[in-house]
């Protein structure tokens, strides 16, 4: 059996290394969707968990597509903010909730809806929430590889821009062939979730979102991906 004292020095001497591999590959997923910085997590549900929970709060509003995936609705309930759902991609229905709206509003959607396979109205979805003060926030698990002309997303399919969709979340589970998830945005985002998302502030989470066997795979997707060779061969 391993003394405390060796597997202590074991800690010590792994966890900078595992930590410079995860800051490489948040700085190729920072690269790849066109952001500032990107942050790791452990899974798709821990970063719409974190990100929801930690932008929204009691006295604030969340809106949600009625067909967005169980992990986002689940982050909406738990916020403790007023949570109330629009009629699928219809930018009336999200336009009159916005109406309604209270506090700090994040507006919330897939961008690929996983069961039906439609996109998300992306276009109007951000217009309606940019009209009133509000937040978007996409989950394009799906969307990475599939969309956009170097399989960038929703975001690159559209054209869109950080300033209209603030916050997007991608997993590395799906077209990047690995596991794990992202969130990506400006500083003041990945810094917000650092301090106040519940996966990232509770240890060990914040050190070792991804498994070191799994990280060179990752990197080397990205940034193949990044570099120009499309996902989607």
């Amino acid at each position: 059996m391993y003394s405390a004292g060796a597997l202590a020095a074991a800690r010590r001497t792994w966890l900078p290394v595992t930590a410079g591999a995860h800051h490489e590959l948040e700085e190729a997923l920072a690269e790849f969707t066109g952001r500032p910085r990107a942050l790791l997590l452990s899974s798709g549900y821990m970063a719409n968990m974190g990100a929801v929970t930690a932008l929204v709060g009691q006295g604030d509003t969340v809106l949600q597509d009625r067909l967005n995936h169980a992990s986002l609705l689940d982050a909406g309930l738990l916020a403790g903010a007023r949570f109330s759902r629009y009629l699928h991609n219809d930018a009336d229905s999200l336009r009159g909730r916005l109406g309604k709206a209270q506090g700090n509003t994040l507006v919330v959607t897939d961008g690929v809806f996983s069961m039906d396979g439609d996109l998300a109205d992306l276009p109007a979805v951000c217009a309606a929430a940019g009209s009133a003060g509000a937040w978007v926030m996409v989950d394009d698990a799906h969307g990475f590889g599939c969309l956009g002309d170097q399989g960038g997303g929703i975001v690159e399919h559209y054209g869109l821009s950080m300033e209209q969709v603030p916050v997007l979340v991608g997993t590395l589970g799906k077209a990047f062939g690995t596991a794990g998830a992202f969130v990506a945005g400006s500083e003041e985002l990945i810094e917000t979730l650092i301090q106040f998302a519940r996966p990232t502030s509770i240890p060990p989470a914040s050190r070792l979102p991804l498994p070191m066997p799994r990280l060179p795979a990752c990197i080397c997707c990205v940034k193949s991906a990044g570099a120009g060779s499309t996902l989607r061969h």
